[in-house]
This record gives C-alpha cells, structure tokens and sequence, in this order.
C-alpha cells in the first residue's frame, strides 16, 4: 500500500514539473516574439529559444557599434552628397566630424575616418562610385559606414519645389531613387556584409506658404518613408530622421544659403546618429 501510494505521489509531482516547464517555454515564446523578417534579407530558419540557446550566434557576426569593442583602429567610411562633405558647415567638420569626435571618446584606440562626400551627388552617381576597387576597399574594411543621398535626386527631378512642388513628378523620381538606393546598398553588402549604415534622412529647409508647404512635406515624408522600407531589406541599416530637427530649428540650425546644415545643425544629425547607433 505505500508502495503504491509512492508510485502515484512521484506521478502528480512529475505532470506538475512538466507541467511548469511547458508554461514557462510558451511565456518565454510571447515574451521574445518571432524574429523580424526586416532583420535579415534573405530567407531564414526560425529557431526556437532552446536552438537558440544549442546554437549562439557567433560573435563575428554581431557589427561593433561602439569603437570600445574593436580591436585596434575603428574605421568609418562615409558616403554621399554635400550632406556628407559638411557642405555649410563653418567648422568645415559636418556630422562626419562631429560623430567621429564622439566616437574618438569611447576608445583609446585610433577612429580613421574617411570622407568621401562629393558635393551635388546624386544616387545613380553613387552608384557607380562605389563600384570603383579603391572605395570598395574602403567599404570592405569599415565598421560603420554612413550614408547620404536622395537630395539632390528629389530637388532636381520633382519641379521646383520651392515654388509649385508637383507630387506627380517626384513619385517618378521617387521610383527611379528608391531603385538605385537598392542597387547601391547590394553593393556596399557584397563588399561588407555586417558593419552598420547609417543613412541620413532628407529634411525640408523651405520656407513655403502653407499649401505648398503641406505638399512638400507629404512628398518628403513618403520619400523618407520609402526610402526607410528599402533600408529594412538589409541587416544593421538604419534611417536617421532628421525632418524634426530642422522643423523647429531651421533659423538655429541653417547655414547661410538656407539649404545645408551650419556647425549647430550637423552636430545635432551627428548626436542623433549616435543615439541610433549605440
């Protein structure tokens, strides 16, 4: 009779074990949710939380965002139109300046940044840019590379916006940018699969009536908000928006022609960069 009240004892005790193990396996399920498919731009397996745990992720595939984690010098390759030159700035700085001088403060190793801003850049330009061998070897051994493009595209192809912007036309331009955008960013990943991009979003500096205002901002807002869904097609590739900075900020913030960024403007895109990254 003990015996058997034994038997049952160890059986209620072992059903409420694997009773607890299975409520904690599906709370852990809800809790870390599937992985989005916006992190990877290809096909993948998805594994549950016990593979996870049987196969990490190695660490060479995970990008250093902060120069700390880098063994000897931190590379940053910058990429794009006058935004990247620092076109207005009258530090002659930019945001490539003002990033790599806050990064500088988190190591005492070496951050080399390499500039290569062209001003009135447009996307199909860039494109042909980078599939020159040197900057390919830039990219190749950057760990951050930043990104700026599409201003000169938009302002050149959608009418002229400071007067009568036509949606029209910058929906067509819209298309023929977002197609290069992609090739370039195919490119920049064959040649540097993990290192984060950082691309800097477009902002309007206008000071329009209010329709017309309206209506810039509608185009701006679907240009960004596109360009940002073809930057999700790629691993560790962020849109740093910047609209608001200059929304509020525009008299603080613009240099002289009322176009690019002054000292102030840059480092605030800068100091938003690194939020994003770290």
């Amino acid at each position: 009779m003990q015996r058997g009240k034994t038997i049952w004892y160890t059986i209620a005790v072992t059903s409420v074990a694997s009773l607890l193990l299975l409520s904690s396996g599906a709370i852990l399920a809800f809790q870390n949710g599937p992985t989005s498919a916006t992190e990877n731009s290809g096909p993948h397996r998805q594994d549950s939380p016990a593979a996870q745990q049987m196969n990490p992720v190695k660490e060479e595939s995970i990008p250093a965002a902060s120069p700390a984690d880098v063994k000897g010098d931190y590379r940053i390759v910058a990429l794009g139109d006058s935004l990247t030159r620092g076109a207005g700035d009258e530090t002659g700085q930019g945001y490539v300046g003002y990033l790599t001088t806050e990064l500088q403060k988190m190591t005492k190793n070496k951050v080399i940044t390499t500039n290569l801003g062209i001003n009135g850049m447009k996307a199909p330009e860039l494109l042909q840019y980078i599939q020159s061998p040197e900057v390919q070897k830039e990219i190749k051994a950057a760990h951050l590379i930043t990104l700026s493009i599409g201003g000169n595209d938009l302002v050149r192809g959608a009418g002229p916006v400071t007067t009568t912007p036509n949606p029209g036309l910058a929906k067509q331009t819209q298309d023929q940018f977002l197609n290069t955008l992609d090739q370039i960013l195919k490119e920049i990943r064959s040649q540097n699969e993990q290192s984060p991009i950082l691309f800097v979003g477009l902002y309007n500096p206008f000071p329009l009536s209010d329709d017309q205002q309206k209506t810039a901002l509608r185009i701006l807002e679907e240009w960004n908000s596109k360009t940002s869904q073809v930057l999700s097609k790629y691993q560790h590739t962020l849109l740093v928006p910047t609209q608001d900075l200059f929304t509020w900020n525009s008299s603080k913030f613009l240099a002289a022609d009322n176009f690019h960024p002054n000292g102030q403007g840059y480092k605030a895109i800068a100091m938003r960069m690194l939020q994003d990254l770290k």
